[in-house]
């Protein structure tokens, strides 16, 4: 399986999930203290880990985009250095780790982290 298949099969996996615990909270309600939410979201939690690294992104930026860039839904900025874009698409995901300046025995070192000076708002209003 390709690397961007991969990943789309990880966002099919959330909004799947994340509907059928909306179709619950309307049927019979549902905190997010539940077991059966923890299991669920936990479970979806390793599967971004293992997405990240069997697309070879050991900086976080699979995570960070899931999460925080609500999977390029949110389009931040993203980048090293002076080559900062808007990642929105699983291509701009891929672009970040394919250019990530670090191999996988210094994870978590570096240069521009996504909750650092590598993401900025994308003011687009």
């Amino acid at each position: 399986m390709d690397r961007v298949k991969l990943v789309e099969g990880l966002r099919k996996a959330h909004d799947d999930l994340d509907g059928a615990f909306d179709a619950l909270r309307q049927l019979a309600g549902s905190a997010p203290e539940s077991l059966l939410w923890m299991a669920s979201w936990g479970a979806f939690d390793s599967l971004v880990q293992a997405v990240a690294m069997a697309i070879g992104d050991f900086e976080g930026w699979v995570e960070w985009w899931v999460w925080e860039n609500d999977f390029g839904r949110k389009g931040l900025m993203a980048g090293f250095g002076e080559d900062m874009r808007p990642i929105e698409s699983v291509e701009d995901l891929l672009w970040l780790v394919e250019r990530s300046p670090f191999p996988p025995n210094v994870r978590n070192q570096r240069l521009c982290a996504p909750d650092e000076s590598a993401v900025e708002s994308n003011n687009k209003a």
